[in-house]
């Protein structure tokens, strides 16, 4: 985008690229002093279309001449090394590979060939084509941030082979940002016209299966809904750190509907039950429909990250976040080194784990030393299995969590959030650990046979399971000491109103 600054002298001023919602604002240029013409380029992620300009009360000037026009790069790649000579590689066998633009596999920096192989993968996904990228050698990369976005339906697989190592080591550490993103459209990824946002048209019981909407025009059989309550509470004990209060809410599946009369029928039964409050019309029980790509599978890959015996409280460069996905497979991937949180999962219907693997930071050397590495995080999910998760010198292998405010919806309330439910996990081991699987939002679930060796057991969340597990660090309940109030003591509890 070009545009120009006239008139005064005066003022600070800024450019922001926000999604549909308004929400979430990534600030691409901010200037002062001269009148200048300028220019922006960017990547606009699927919901980020509105454009904010930001003035103080200083500025004396206006804007003007806005050009804006698109840069199809599409992942070209120089042919024969000719300067004006391209062509676009396209997966004959259908398996797209990084070496296709120039990346090498003996731990060079490759950072430009990923940028143009993630740009490839999805102009292909655009054109409704499943992808299947295969990530074989050892790549040197610090650019973060990539996007692959794909339609309802899409199937997208990320195979190392056993021998790929995205190696990160030498990315940065003084933010929180994934280096890739796979995501589906989900809620906000839609067109506004698209976005369906109803209501419970009366309250129901838990393990119900039946529902009546306010309106279901735009639903249909099959799709994937999330129900989030806005004032009835789930758990949170006020400012505690981890511990912030959230209402009730899970992710379901539509099995059979009546589009006239509003009656839809779920997969499985509800694992809350859905009370209305005084005036529900100002405190709904919202439904969100939830557009779901297909598969998401990654195999035979190994990330390091960038941990240095500076990095604090989950600071720095994390792996692969991957959202709204009808199912996703993963089998044998091993994260290692990442200070914070390594693979993150966000409102996928099922998510089968096997051997998932996680090593903390090097520099930490017990469990004693505050570490914030995470293994598997699950932002709310329909059901889980995970089978043999293993954890070392870590905070805990799986961590079982909400989708909040910030990744349910721009348009969520503070406290709707879709819990983790239906969660099974067997076996596996946990070495030198802050704490064993589990999580502080979720609901239903199990953990089977695992081992804890210097490892504390914590039980969290609601209807938790644990049959044939060892720990010899004993077991809490998770409630924190606070530095200014005693957690342990409900006595001591902020003054909070959970409706």
């Amino acid at each position: 985008m070009n545009w120009n600054v006239q008139g005064g002298n005066t003022g600070i001023w800024s450019i922001w690229l926000l999604n549909s919602n308004g929400y979430d604002p990534t600030r691409y240029f901010t200037g002062s002093g001269d009148n200048n013409s300028h220019e922006i380029i960017f990547v606009a992620r699927p919901g980020n279309n509105k454009f904010q300009l930001n003035a103080d009360n200083g500025f004396d000037r206006y804007f003007g001449n806005f050009i804006l026009r698109e840069l199809r790069n599409e992942g070209q790649v120089a042919l024969f090394g000719e300067v004006d000579s391209y062509y676009l590689p396209f997966p004959l066998d259908g398996v797209l590979r990084p070496e296709m633009f120039g990346a090498s596999i003996t731990g060079q920096d490759t950072n430009l060939s990923f940028m143009k192989f993630f740009q490839r993968a999805n102009t292909l996904a655009q054109e409704d084509v499943s992808l299947h990228l295969e990530m074989v050698g050892e790549y040197k990369l610090t650019e973060r941030q990539h996007l692959i976005y794909v339609n309802e339906g899409i199937n997208v697989t990320i195979d190392g082979c056993e021998t790929g190592l995205v190696d990160l080591s030498g990315a940065p550490t003084n933010d929180e940002r994934f280096w890739l993103e796979v995501m589906g459209p989900g809620y906000d990824g839609l067109g506004s016209a698209d976005r369906i946002l109803t209501s419970l048209f009366d309250p129901v019981s838990i393990n119900s299966r039946g529902l009546k909407l306010n309106s279901a025009v735009g639903i249909s059989r099959g799709d994937w809904i999330a129900i989030t309550s806005t004032w009835e509470y789930f758990s949170g004990i006020g400012n505690a750190n981890g511990y912030q209060p959230v209402n009730i809410g899970e992710f379901s599946r539509i099995r059979n509907m009546n589009q006239i009369t509003g009656n839809i029928y779920l997969e499985t039964g509800l694992s809350f039950g859905y009370k209305f409050h005084s005036d529900p019309a100002s405190h709904p029980v919202n439904v969100r429909r939830t557009t779901v790509a297909g598969i998401f599978a990654a195999k035979g890959l190994r990330a390091l990250g960038p941990a240095i015996d500076s990095s604090t409280n989950r600071t720095g460069t994390q792996f692969l976040h991957v959202r709204h996905f009808e199912q996703v497979q993963e089998d044998n991937v091993i994260v290692e080194n990442f200070p914070g949180y390594s693979i993150r999962y966000t409102l996928c219907g099922s998510i089968l784990l096997n051997s998932p693997k996680t090593i903390g930071p090097k520099y930490q050397l017990s469990s004693s030393e505050g570490v914030w590495a995470y293994g598997r995080e699950i932002y709310g999910c329909g059901a889980g299995s995970i089978v043999s998760p293993i954890a070392e010198h870590c905070r805990r292998a799986i961590d079982l969590h909400e989708a909040n405010k910030d990744t349910l919806a721009g348009d969520a309330l503070e406290a709707e959030a879709v819990i983790a439910k239906n969660v099974s996990m067997i076996g596996g081991y946990s070495i030198s650990c802050q704490s064993l699987p589990g999580g502080h939002y979720s609901i239903n679930t199990e953990l089977v046979g695992h081992i804890g060796q210097d490892a504390g057991g914590q039980l969290r969340g609601k209807n938790v399971r644990w049959v044939g597990v060892h720990s010899n660090r004993g077991l809490g309940l998770g409630i924190p000491a606070g530095e200014d109030q005693n957690f342990l003591d409900p006595d001591f509890y902020p003054d909070f109103d959970p409706s």
